[in-house]
């Protein structure tokens, strides 16, 4: 299946519900490492409450079946140049404890180590609660139901998450092109 934008939303992006099955989506969940995990990197300043992997780290087997799933998405529609970072920059696992959050920003547009340019974010939802706000006003929100998969354009793309009540799990992918851009972002910029 080719995926398309919705068009008529505030910021280029789309939502498929039942992405893999709820069965597997369990598994990630109950094999989640806690936060004493030695692969996490800790984010915890006025923008950010989370733990996110920073690279290809040793992910649970239901985990790395995720992201495999995720990876071999036809996004060619939406870019036609468009490649999956596999070594998971970035990407990978991410969790949000309660109280947890990520401030309203748009994200680095250059990859640090490559120089490829920022496509698309593709994000699953595991487990939790935590809106995903999409918009430069932050209106434009989508609930996590596990197993849910938002892909969304990032250029220029406002996006954040709410204060999570409950740990809230997550795994991103991120697509990117051979090209270098002109004046992108190195970094991700906060409001």
């Amino acid at each position: 299946m080719q995926l398309q934008f919705d068009t008529g939303s505030p910021s280029e992006h789309l939502v498929i519900d039942d992405f893999a099955p709820l069965s597997v989506i369990r598994a990630a969940a109950k094999t989640w490492p806690d936060e004493r995990w030695s692969w996490w990197h800790k984010y915890d300043d006025e923008t950010a409450l989370k733990f996110a992997t920073m690279g290809r780290a040793p992910f649970p087997p239901p985990v790395q079946l995720l992201l495999d799933r995720m990876a071999m998405l036809d996004v060619t529609g939406l870019h036609p140049d468009a490649f999956p970072d596999l070594s998971f920059h970035a990407g990978g696992m991410h969790t949000l404890p309660p109280g947890g959050f990520l401030g309203l920003h748009t994200d680095a547009e250059i990859h640090p180590l490559t120089g490829w340019t920022r496509l698309l974010n593709a994000i699953l939802f595991i487990e939790g609660d935590g809106d995903l706000y999409l918009g430069q006003d932050g209106r434009h929100a989508i609930h996590p139901v596990p197993g849910r998969l938002v892909v969304f354009s990032t250029r220029q793309a406002w996006h954040g998450v709410s204060e999570a009540m409950t740990t809230r799990k997550s795994l991103a992918l991120y697509w990117w092109a051979d090209r270098q851009q002109q004046g992108g972002a190195e970094r991700a910029v906060f409001q």
